[in-house]
């Protein structure tokens, strides 16, 4: 008999297992040496073109899905059509105007406008002595000037419309419009602004208007300044650059040292980004805010008696210093309107109930600097501002402008067409009538309202025929992944046929979609990109739909009990949405869920035969649950949860973590490597690279996200520097360790586990009694599973660095309990079951809460952005933002093969086990993908509920770009996986020489 060479035994599992070299190998030891290199070429060939058949199927649903969620989202989601009509000067509203003038005689030559960014009214407002929060009687002077001097000073509470996002501020501050809500996703991007204007206004009279601080208005005013210093506006971090620099300009500016100016802008961040970093109660609030005041009284004494100075904020801010959402602390600013000269009337109110409208202020600046109100406008003028400053009000100029703004109004209610009968005759009775000036002027303002209020409506129509062809397309979509999903499954591979086949049929589809959109009316109504991707999408349907009716049709095995769980779990989470009480409450009800898996699983485990299985699934059960409630810990509240939530992920009323959650973090870089030690160890697999990936590199990486948080310390929490360390290098410091961890995570780790080191060792030893030599695979069975996971780690501690300290023990939560997930499916036998897909996904879902985010604008973590780069720079602060926000739906669904791959030798069928991993990664995306269609169907279904914009909308953004993420992850996943396999293939099926 011949020699087979040494024996191997496969260490790893319950027992060690001795088989032949050419039984490892896969390969019949007679074959020939040319025969097995022919056979392995033929394999590899084969594998590579089944990956790419699964890969294609991933890529097609991306592309549905993509489709189906941009359609839905621009019926839903709609904008205002803009006008560029301009008011003149020539064209009044009424007539009978001022003879000689423009619209309205000017009562200024000049005007002075100073925006605190996100200057609460409560900021400004007296308070009892003994409060002891920072941001109470910090400034003063507006309140004390108001009540001292009321022909002088004016103050009022100032009102924002939603959303409170700085650039849609700025749009209703200079042009008297309404957002809509979408417009916060432009936060980011802002444009000239095409429609009508004050400031546009004023320079086209030959006015000179001067501007410096936040950059945002220059992206939309640039080529009206005569002017400019802007500074960048979105590096929240930076509390000082923006006011130093406006502090620095502003008055020389009004010493005309820059030359003659009509009016001067200056734009102060320090308060907005103190709120952002720190919460508004904190010591660098107080500190901001003293600023103000100090700098508000230096531009006092600069001013003349022909100059009006106006001091506003754009939107105020929450409890955590965050805005962008509609909460009542959000929407109140302030509006100090100051005259060295008697000329405001006496305020028809108290002032913590006097409220004025932000629109409001458009058409008194501009009549007030003698300019036509802009076409947009949907403001009236503020009555204070025009009755004068004696005790018999002015009542007929106040009629006057009142006519004048409802005359305008009216003007843009005729071109936007909705003017029906009943306005236009009460406009006409109006003008014709004998009314004293007082009681026109009340008319004139209740008519203006009730124009609003029809604007407010009508700006939230929806495009139904858009809205029915995205859910049509993402309805079909979740038909078709549930159908490679079955077929999987049973079948264990799919032949996808050409893999091209998908781009080609698509991009037929759509080029020939762009260019027939144009030519068919009932298409006017899309844009050219939405109809190429409405008609891909038809495309994409055509080839799949054969294939989708075949498998729907088949007849399927038994559904057993844990797919039936699976599916009861994401029934009762898909069912959240029809209720806003319990989408508020969504991050409770997936931890009951995730408890109430792991309890079914303890339990479970007890009827396992082995006594070791039944004590490691107990064990595994039990921790899975011990798990949830450690995550559910860390909390973030929303407004409408009110007193039942207390918030725990950041310290008190502020937006940092506690220092000590740093501590926490250093504590973690030694134990987390530690815990994956010991799940490797249960196979044998900490061996190879997984000694250096897990025992050094993933406790450097996060050592050195903790360094990065330290340093971050220095400003956050006001340690101090040392001598030899200014300010400028600290940032450059901070900027070095950010890169330091993701060059070192996501280029040279991935290179390093993209060249092939598997978690594998070959201990040889040679018995002295028989002379056989016999070698022992270490991690031979969890190699598919080690080796991946490796990429795991990779991509975790990439996200690590883009969150805050206590969301960074979290995410390690989340992994040690994806790992307990795989210990559990494989003692069940549950890894072609729907559970756990299922289960992963919930994971993501809750641990999204967990690291202190909710379904909210004002929840988004920006500041993160910038921990990579000094200033906006894509793809990188959007991609910042993303891995923050999403990070745990990012692990989640790339941990989808491992499903299928932890605890597995090396397949003799790599091609069926392929596609069992696929499987997973399909099993992923249909739960979020039901997810996602539950949450956009329930908002559409429940538009007109009074918590549209403020629950269910947000809900299904968050929805469809974690749809859209998953879908991507999924594809990078796919691949990867496919690596694993073949590589692995490569390996023990290569022919030996």
């Amino acid at each position: 008999m011949a020699d087979t060479g040494p024996i191997f035994t496969t260490v790893g599992g319950d027992s060690a297992t001795s088989i032949s070299a050419d039984d490892l190998l896969n390969k019949p030891a007679q074959a020939s040496t040319g025969d097995k290199k022919l056979e392995a070429e033929v394999a590899a060939k084969s594998l590579s073109q089944t990956a790419k058949g699964y890969a294609m199927i991933l890529v097609r649903v991306l592309l549905l899905q993509a489709v189906g969620i941009a359609l839905f989202s621009r019926g839903f989601l709609l904008s205002r059509p803009v006008f560029e009509d301009q008011s003149t000067c020539v064209d009044r509203p009424i007539e009978g105007a001022f003879k000689g003038e423009c619209w309205h005689p000017k009562a200024f030559d000049r005007a002075v406008f100073v925006i605190v960014d996100a200057l609460r009214y409560d900021f400004v407002i007296p308070q009892e002595d003994d409060s002891d929060l920072y941001y109470h009687n910090s400034l003063p002077y507006l309140y004390d000037m108001a009540k001292k001097h009321p022909e002088n000073a004016f103050l009022t509470k100032f009102m924002a419309d939603p959303p409170t996002t700085t650039l849609q501020r700025l749009k209703g501050l200079t042009t008297g419009s309404l957002p809509t809500f979408i417009d916060a996703g432009s936060n980011f991007a802002g444009s000239e602004i095409e429609e009508d204007n004050w400031i546009a206004q004023l320079t086209g009279l030959g006015k000179k208007v001067a501007f410096m601080g936040d950059d945002t208005w220059q992206a939309l005013f640039g080529n009206h300044f005569n002017v400019s210093y802007p500074y960048d506006s979105l590096n929240v971090w930076d509390l000082h650059t923006v006011d130093n620099g406006v502090i620095e300009h502003i008055f020389p500016t009004l010493d005309n040292q820059y030359g003659s100016w009509d009016v001067a802008i200056g734009h102060l961040l320090g308060v907005d980004h103190a709120g952002h970093r720190y919460g508004p109660n904190h010591p660098e609030m107080r500190a901001k805010l003293q600023q103000m005041n100090q700098f508000i009284q230096d531009v006092v004494q600069k001013i003349d008696d022909k100059t009006l100075l106006i001091v506003m904020g754009d939107h105020g801010m929450d409890p955590k210093g965050d805005h962008g959402g509609d909460t009542l602390l959000e929407l109140e600013s302030t509006l100090w309107m100051y005259s060295k000269k008697p000329f405001f009337g006496k305020p028809i109110m108290d002032y913590s109930e006097r409220t004025v409208s932000q629109i409001d202020l458009v058409p008194t600046v501009s009549l007030l600097l003698g300019a036509p109100i802009p076409f947009n406008n949907l403001g009236f003028p503020i009555t204070e501002a025009f009755v004068g400053p004696k005790k018999q009000p002015n009542y007929e100029n106040l009629s006057r402008v009142s006519q004048l703004a409802a005359g305008q109004i009216h003007r843009y209610m005729k071109k936007f067409g909705i003017d029906t009968d009943a306005e236009s005759s009460f406009w006409e009775m109006l003008k014709k009538s004998s009314l004293n000036h007082a009681e026109t002027a009340q008319k004139c303002q209740e008519f203006a309202q009730g124009i609003l209020e029809q604007f407010r409506a009508k700006w939230v129509q929806f495009d139904i025929p858009s809205i029915y062809m995205g859910l049509g397309v993402l309805v079909f979509t979740l038909a078709t992944v549930h159908s490679f999903y079955s077929n999987l499954v049973d079948n264990g591979s799919v032949k996808d046929g050409n893999s091209y086949t998908v781009f080609l049929v698509g991009s037929v589809f759509a080029a020939f979609g762009y260019f027939v959109g144009q030519f068919i009316p009932s298409l006017n109504s899309l844009e050219p990109m939405y109809v190429a991707g409405l008609f891909m999408a038809i495309g994409l349907i055509s080839i799949s739909l054969p294939w989708v009716i075949k498998h729907l049709t088949l007849r399927r095995p038994s559904v057993n009990r844990w797919d039936l769980f699976a599916v009861f779990l994401t029934i009762i989470h898909a069912l959240s949405f029809t209720s806003n009480s319990f989408t508020i409450w969504e991050d409770r009800i997936l931890h009951y869920l995730l408890v109430s898996f792991g309890v079914v699983m303890f339990a479970a485990s007890f009827r396992l035969e082995d006594i070791k299985e039944r004590t490691i699934g107990a064990w595994h059960g039990a921790m899975f649950v011990i798990l949830t409630k450690l995550a559910s810990l860390s909390t973030l509240c929303r407004e409408e949860q009110g007193d039942l939530c207390r918030t725990t992920f950041y310290s008190s009323e502020s937006s940092v973590n506690s220092p000590y959650t740093i501590i926490g973090l250093i504590i973690v870089a030694f134990a987390l490597p530690q815990i994956v030690k010991s799940f490797y160890k249960t196979t044998a697999s900490y061996v190879g690279s997984a000694t250096v990936w897990i025992g050094w590199g993933l406790c450097a990486s996060i050592l050195t996200v903790a360094w990065y948080w330290v340093l971050d310390g220095f400003d956050t929490y006001s340690w101090k520097l040392p001598s030899f360390i200014d300010p400028e290098t600290l940032h450059s410091a901070k900027l070095a360790v950010a890169r330091m961890v993701l060059g070192a995570t996501l280029v040279a780790a991935n290179y390093g586990w993209y060249s092939g080191s598997l978690c594998v060792k070959v201990d040889v030893q040679r018995n002295n009694q028989d002379g056989k030599v016999r070698a022992a695979i270490l991690g031979y069975s969890n190699i598919y599973g080690s080796y991946y996971f490796l990429l795991v780690l990779n991509i975790f501690a990439a996200i690590l660095i883009f969150n805050k300290p206590l969301a960074g023990i979290i995410l390690s939560l989340l992994l040690y309990q994806a790992l307990t997930l795989l210990e559990l499916i494989d003692i069940h036998d549950l890894k072609g079951s729907f559970i756990g897909p299922v289960v992963l996904g919930l994971l993501g879902s809750s641990y999204f809460f967990s690291t202190g985010h909710h379904a909210t604008i004002p929840a988004v973590q920006w500041e993160v952005g910038f921990i990579p780069t000094s200033t906006i720079t894509f793809p990188f602060t959007h991609l910042a933002i993303l891995a923050n926000t999403l990070g745990p739906v990012i692990l989640t669904t790339l941990m989808g093969p491992l499903l299928v791959s932890w605890k597995t030798s090396p397949s003799q069928d790599p091609e069926r086990f392929q596609g069992q991993q696929i499987t997973s990664l399909l099993g992923v995306v249909l739960y979020h993908s039901i997810i996602s269609i539950t949450s956009m169907v329930c908002a559409f279904h429940l538009r007109r509920h009074l918590m549209l914009w403020k629950i269910f909308a947000p809900r299904f953004m968050l929805a469809g770009v974690s749809l859209g993420v998953v879908d991507v992850v999924a594809v990078i996943a796919a691949t990867a996986s496919s690596r694993v396999t073949s590589y692995i293939n490569s390996i023990f099926n290569k022919p030996v020489n």
